[in-house]
């Protein structure tokens, strides 16, 4: 597998696993930062501290855009859909890596954050953050 680049990578969503509505004129993405709780199993018989894994909590998603009227209105739409509806969104990152079946990581979730930046000498931008839900799915070639 060659070097991903970041460049060309897509934000979709959708009601199924292969979303196809895309978020657009994105400048950036963070995360996810998948976790695991550690549970302490530690007894008087142990020899040192015992854990064993708990649950897997998928993180967040955190992408800045820059302010465009449609896209704005796309990105309010799905955080008011999950403040009326309580159903979330698939959202799913494919990867700009040139192969017939593309490298993808995708995972329901709800926007949690939308913020604006408004500087006097550049571009107006907006910063969201997705919290995901429920178990995640990865394709990466290897």
């Amino acid at each position: 597998m060659a070097d991903i680049q970041g460049h060309g990578t897509k934000l979709y969503y959708g009601t199924t696993t292969n979303a196809t509505t895309e978020i657009g004129v994105i400048t950036s993405i963070s995360g996810p930062d998948e976790t695991a709780d550690s549970i302490e199993m530690t007894d008087f018989d142990s020899d040192a501290a015992e854990f064993v894994q708990g649950l897997r909590d998928p993180g967040e998603l955190t992408l800045d855009v820059k302010y465009h009227q449609t896209h704005s209105a796309t990105l309010r739409s799905i955080e008011e859909r999950s403040d009326t509806t309580n159903t979330p969104y698939i959202f799913r990152v494919v990867f700009n890596d040139d192969e017939a079946t593309p490298t993808y990581w995708h995972c329901s979730g709800y926007i949690t954050a939308l913020g604006h930046a408004i500087p006097h000498d550049d571009i107006v931008r907006q910063s969201v953050t997705i919290k995901f839900t429920g178990k995640s799915t990865a394709s990466f070639d290897a």
